[in-house]
């Protein structure tokens, strides 16, 4: 992810127990806020250097997406902001 979006991390993580566990969350690690305005609306629309990036990519970026797509179920997301790291 970082080679096509600077500035932006993917992660992939599982529920190991509790309530969430055995559920999958996309975690997208982006350095600033400027960096996700600059990919991303307020709406969540792509811009059109994001665009621009996908399309570039292709069918490499598609196929992968489109795998995670058919597993997963989008319920709600939601920007945080670090405010304090130890």
């Amino acid at each position: 992810m970082s080679q096509l979006y600077p500035g932006i991390h993917l992660m992939v993580v599982k529920g190991e127990r509790n309530a969430r566990e055995g559920e999958y969350l996309l975690v997208y690690d982006i350095q600033s806020m400027n960096v996700r305005d600059g990919y991303r609306h307020s709406s969540g629309v792509q811009t059109a250097a994001s665009e621009t990036i996908w399309e570039k990519c292709g069918q490499a970026c598609s196929d992968p997406g489109d795998k995670f797509d058919s597993m997963a179920e989008v319920t709600n997301w939601a920007d945080y902001v670090e405010i304090a790291r130890d």
